[in-house]
């Protein structure tokens, strides 16, 4: 199978500064066309998991959103194929061909394609979808359609080292998203405690909430006003994908966190 070689870890084979963006459309009111960009910020490992921390602004409806969150791969998962054949689908069985395009693609001059058509009664216009990946800069393309309309969603612009390709889909810099943020969260990955760095203290007390990615509450601290805090991390918190969450004064700040 020529998927084989395109790997998991090939594909998504990113470095801190590169930089995506994309642009998706649909026929659907409840999915409107917006452009959003990621930036990678950090890249970790440890024993189980590659992680890539990701900067997002997204441009929906002329509204501006930063967020932060984790990727990751595990590590068992690099050397598998990017894609594999599928075996059932809804109705029929789900047949999927990878190849290779030879065709210039976002200044490449290679990606793969994989497909996958339904097998529906007679009658019925069958589901189709593609995607394209291409190596260093994931999934490149995504289209879907179905009796009940399409959607779809391009890389339009990359940025990788010293090479660009495309049209950006926003004017200003994406050097707007920090690369660190004004209330820091160190170290990350964690072990056995978590340091507080505040450039401007609080006026009162604040909260501090460790989610796991199931989204419950693991740990609690109310923290008094201090440019640098450090408090320990119960052992029995298991290693993993946590989100740490400060309320302090009228703000909230949701920060990835990753505990080895």
């Amino acid at each position: 199978m020529v998927a084989q070689t395109y790997t998991k870890g090939a594909v998504y084979d990113f470095n801190i500064g590169d930089e995506f963006h994309y642009r998706t459309s649909s026929n659907s009111v409840l999915n409107p066309p917006k452009a959003y960009i990621d930036r990678v910020l950090n890249r970790y490992s440890n024993s189980a998991y590659l992680f890539y921390e990701i900067g997002n602004i997204s441009l929906t409806d002329a509204t501006i959103i930063l967020n932060t969150r984790i990727d990751s791969i595990p590590l068992a998962q690099l050397s598998d194929p990017i894609v594999d054949t599928v075996r059932s689908g809804i109705i029929g069985d789900t047949l999927t061909t990878d190849s290779l395009v030879t065709d210039s693609l976002l200044c490449k001059e290679e990606h793969l394609l994989s497909n996958s058509t339904l097998d529906y009664p007679a009658g019925y216009e069958p589901p189709y979808w593609f995607k394209k990946f291409i190596l260093g800069l994931g999934e490149v393309a995504y289209y879907r359609v179905t009796q009940s309309g399409y959607e779809q969603k391009d890389l339009v612009y990359y940025k990788k080292g010293n090479l660009t390709c495309g049209e950006s889909v926003y004017i200003t810099s994406i050097q707007t998203i920090p690369q660190t943020p004004p209330i820091v969260l160190t170290p990350n990955p964690f072990t056995d405690q978590i340091s507080i760095q505040l450039d401007v203290l609080p006026k009162q007390q604040f909260q501090f909430h460790l989610y796991n990615n199931l989204g419950q509450v693991v740990l609690k601290k109310t923290i008094h006003p201090n440019h640098s805090i450090l408090f320990p991390i119960p052992k029995e918190i298991p290693r993993g994908i946590y989100y740490g969450v400060l309320y302090i004064d009228d703000q909230v700040q949701t920060t990835p966190l990753v505990k080895q």
